[in-house]
């Protein structure tokens, strides 16, 4: 499964304008497809692209994971801590869809 960065706004997940020419040109994620977000805080949504356009990519929640730094016992992201990326986290606790 493909990992991208993006946004979350309640159940939608909405892949960072610069991932989406790789995601649809290079990868080619139509509907149905499945996926991993970050969000950048830490935490790692799974989903299901429900729109796929060249200007947005749309995904519907399905689970909900926060992630753990290697390089601490805090959550971050390439985008506040250099050393970490995608394949810098460690999973932590998981919640599924209606979990709370």
């Amino acid at each position: 499964m493909h990992t991208f960065w993006g946004t979350v706004d309640g159940d939608q997940l909405r892949l960072d304008p610069e991932e989406i020419p790789h995601a649809l040109k290079v990868l080619r994620l139509q509907p149905g497809d499945a996926l991993h977000v970050l969000d950048g805080s830490g935490t790692r949504f799974t989903g299901v692209v429900r729109r796929a356009h060249k200007k947005e990519v749309i995904a519907e929640v399905q689970e909900t994971l926060r992630l753990w730094c290697r390089f601490g016992s805090f959550a971050c992201s390439h985008r506040t801590h250099q050393k970490c990326g995608p394949n810098a986290f460690l999973s932590g606790e998981s919640r599924r869809d209606g979990d709370s």
